[in-house]
């Protein structure tokens, strides 16, 4: 029976705890500022206890680049970045997250990102 009560529980908390993250991804993709990420490396952290990848993007709310070590979309980025290549990034006050699914070649392809995503979110408004 305490089994039970402990997987019941177990359960509960990880539901919450999605629809949270879900609840944050989504605000992210609503209210989040665009900017330009630059991949960095691959890593791994002893302390996290697995692979990881950095990269670093220019945040207006601090005036400053930011330099970030992520691995929560690990399981989704190809592995065939190479340093130097840039991809969408959506940041808020918040956190930020890098988006693989949305590579950057040139300024054109950052221009159409910007439009995609405010057209998105005027039709969810």
């Amino acid at each position: 029976m305490m089994y039970l009560i402990f997987f019941a529980s177990l359960i509960v908390v990880f539901i919450f705890l999605q629809k949270s993250i879900k609840k944050d991804e989504q605000n992210l993709l609503m209210t989040g500022k665009l900017a330009i990420g630059i991949f960095e490396d691959f890593g791994y952290s002893y302390k996290a206890g697995g692979y990881n990848y950095k990269y670093s993007y220019y945040n207006e709310y601090e005036g400053r680049t930011r330099n970030m070590t992520d691995g929560v979309r690990m399981n989704t980025q190809p592995k065939t970045l190479k340093a130097g290549d840039q991809f969408l990034v959506l940041y808020n006050e918040d956190g930020e997250g890098i988006f693989f699914n949305y590579p950057i070649k040139d300024s054109t392809d950052f221009k159409r990102y910007v439009r995609e995503f405010e057209e998105m979110r005027k039709q969810k408004k």
